[in-house]
C-alpha cells in the first residue's frame, strides 16, 4: 500500500494511493502522524465492524472443506480448497457496527494458515498471529456475507479479518499488527478511538446478520480524453520533457549490452538531447487499447533521468521502424521519426 503526502508536512492529512480516504485512519500522535488503515478489502465503510476485545484462542489452521480437513490426495489431486485460521475474541466494546450485545465472544477467521507442513496464504500480509490474552482492536467483515464458493471460507456466523485490520492495545498505546516496521508506530488509545469516531462519523452501519449489501453500481466509463497531439502536428520532445535537465540516460532492451546501459558522459547526453530539440512530425497516434508489453528484442527504452535520479521521460526506440514512441500520455501514444544516427549516439552501432 503506497502512501503519498498530499499536503504540507505540518498538516496531518494524507491520502493513500488507490484507496478511498474513508478506509484509512491518519492520526496525529505525539511524535507525528501515523497511519492506521481500515482493511482495503472492505466493500464500504458501513459494512465494517470494529471491536475492542481480548483474544481467547488462536488457530490451528483449518481447510475450507466441509469437515475442515485436508482434501484426500492433496497436493497431487486438484482442489480449490485452501486453509484459513480461526480465532475467538471476547468483545469488550463495539466501536463501530451493529454486532449484537449478546455476542460477547465472536469467532474471526483469516485467509491462510498452516496445517502440518502445508502453509497457504491468500492475502498480501499473511496471517496475523493473535496471542491469547492479548488485547486488540479489529476491523472486521461479517462472515454471513462470504461468497461460500469453491476455495472460499464458508459463509457462517463469524467475522473475516484481513491483514491490515488488526491493532495491538498495550496499556494506553495502540500499535498496528501485520505491517512492516517502516509503517509501524504507536499512538494513545484515546487518540486512536477518536480517530475511529471521526473516520466513521455519519456512517450508518449495516446489520452483520442482515441481508448481503447490494454492490454499488458500476460507474459509467469516462469518455476517452482528447489526445494532446494529432498526426501531422509537431512536437519538440526536448522542450516537452525538459530534457536539458537530464544528467544520465538509461537504456533498457535485450539488444543493449550490460556495459552500455547507462550513459553518463555530459557531451553524449548533450548531443542526444540536441538531436531531439527541434520540431518532429507526429507520424502516428495510437488510441487507448490493451496494455501490451513492448517487444524488447527490437524496442529499446531510452530513459532520461534528472540529477535527483527522477525519470523525466521514457521513450521507446524502435530500431527497425526508425521511430521514437512516447507512451507517457496515458490516453494516446505518439510516434515520431528518430534522428538518423540515433542508434550510434546511443552507442548501439
Amino acid at each position: 500500500m503506497a502512501i503519498e503526502r498530499a499536503v504540507p508536512p505540518e498538516t496531518p492529512l494524507y491520502s493513500v494511493v488507490g484507496q478511498p480516504i474513508e478506509q484509512v485512519l491518519a492520526v496525529q500522535g505525539e511524535r507525528g502522524p501515523f497511519f492506521f488503515r481500515v482493511q482495503a478489502q472492505a466493500p464500504t465503510p458501513d459494512s465494517t465492524q470494529v471491536v475492542l476485545g481480548t483474544v481467547t484462542s488462536f488457530g490451528p489452521g483449518r481447510w475450507t472443506t466441509p469437515d475442515g480437513r485436508r482434501p484426500p490426495g492433496y497436493p497431487q489431486a486438484r482442489t480449490d480448497a485452501t486453509i484459513y485460521t480461526p480465532a475467538t475474541i471476547a468483545v469488550e466494546r463495539v466501536l463501530q457496527g451493529r454486532i449484537p450485545a449478546n455476542e460477547r465472544e465472536i469467532e474471526i477467521r483469516q485467509w491462510g494458515g498452516t496445517d502440518g507442513q502445508i502453509t497457504a496464504s491468500r492475502s498480501t500480509g499473511g496471517v496475523i498471529p493473535l496471542t491469547p490474552g492479548g488485547r486488540v482492536i479489529l476491523f472486521l467483515q461479517p462472515g454471513q456475507w462470504s461468497s461460500g464458493g469453491h476455495g472460499s471460507i464458508p459463509a457462517g456466523d463469524y467475522y473475516l479479518l484481513w491483514s491490515e485490520g488488526a491493532y495491538a492495545v498495550e496499556g494506553d498505546r495502540v500499535t498496528p499488527l501485520g505491517v512492516g516496521e517502516a509503517d509501524a508506530g504507536a499512538v494513545t488509545l484515546d487518540d486512536f478511538l477518536a480517530g475511529i469516531t471521526e473516520t466513521f462519523q455519519g456512517v450508518q452501519p449495516l446489520d452483520p446478520h442482515g441481508p448481503r449489501p447490494t454492490p454499488p453500481p458500476v460507474p459509467t466509463p469516462l469518455p476517452t480524453p482528447t489526445p494532446r497531439f494529432r498526426t501531422g502536428q509537431t512536437v519538440n520532445l526536448a522542450g516537452e520533457y525538459r530534457l536539458a535537465e537530464a544528467k544520465s540516460i538509461f537504456l533498457k532492451g535485450l539488444a543493449v549490452p550490460e556495459a552500455r546501459r547507462e550513459i553518463a558522459e555530459p557531451d553524449r547526453i548533450g548531443a542526444i538531447v540536441a538531436s531531439l530539440d527541434h520540431p518532429l512530425p507526429v507520424t502516428e497516434v495510437t488510441p487507448p487499447g490493451p496494455n501490451t508489453q513492448p517487444d524488447y528484442r527490437r524496442i529499446i527504452t531510452v530513459i532520461f533521468r534528472s540529477g535527483e535520479g527522477k525519470n523525466l521521460v521514457a521513450l521507446d526506440y524502435d530500431r527497425e521502424a526508425g521511430t521514437l514512441i512516447d507512451r507517457s500520455n496515458y490516453a494516446h501514444a505518439i510516434s515520431v521519426p528518430a534522428p538518423p544516427d540515433f542508434a550510434r549516439m546511443l552507442g548501439l552501432d
